[in-house]
């Protein structure tokens, strides 16, 4: 094949092989909330902006019965879980504070939307950087832990992440229409 076909075939083989690429992750990752319309996966990132990092994982599940249940896991040993804030409305939040938020990740959240009724999650964690054996490592300045925000976001592309006041800083809700089963 003469060079100039080469070329041509590699433009059009490359984005299509990075597309099929793309799909078969998504794939691996959508079937949950497909499968499981009463669920719905989030990621944990830290950092949102240039340096983002995906730590762990939010899961919120809906009853059918108007209760909601929300699991953060942490998948990164450099990581742990100090303190969790979770916002469950029909609305959006007006405000990134999380620490005004009504819920934790221990509560048993009790809202029963009405059927097609959008339901605004936004979950928010403190986090710690911790050494392997899971205590805090401090900051070499100023001999604090070394501490991290982290907002859950989807990656699913019919639920876009919704920036709660925008432009202010990273924090995100989702919006969702949980099936009522």
């Amino acid at each position: 094949m003469s060079e100039r076909k080469d070329r041509k075939v590699k433009k059009v083989l490359i984005p299509l092989v990075v597309a099929l690429m793309a799909l078969l992750v998504l794939g691996s990752v959508l079937p949950v909330s497909a499968s499981d319309p009463t669920s719905v996966p989030l990621d944990l990132i830290i950092d949102g902006r240039e340096t983002a990092q995906d730590i762990g994982d939010v899961v919120v599940t809906y009853d059918g019965a108007g209760q909601f249940n929300i699991v953060y896991t942490i998948i990164d040993p450099n990581w742990a879980l100090v303190e969790t804030h979770v916002y469950l409305d029909g609305a959006a939040p007006t405000k990134s504070a999380p620490g005004s938020f009504p819920y934790t990740a221990a509560d048993t959240i009790l809202l029963t939307p009405l059927t097609g009724a959008t339901v605004c999650v936004a979950a928010h964690a403190e986090l710690q950087m911790v050494d392997a054996d899971g205590n805090p490592i401090l900051h070499p300045a100023t001999g604090l832990p070394i501490e991290e925000t982290g907002w859950a976001q989807s990656t699913d592309p019919n639920m876009p992440n919704i920036p709660i006041r925008p432009g202010k800083n990273w924090a995100t809700c989702i919006a969702w229409v949980p099936d009522l089963v």
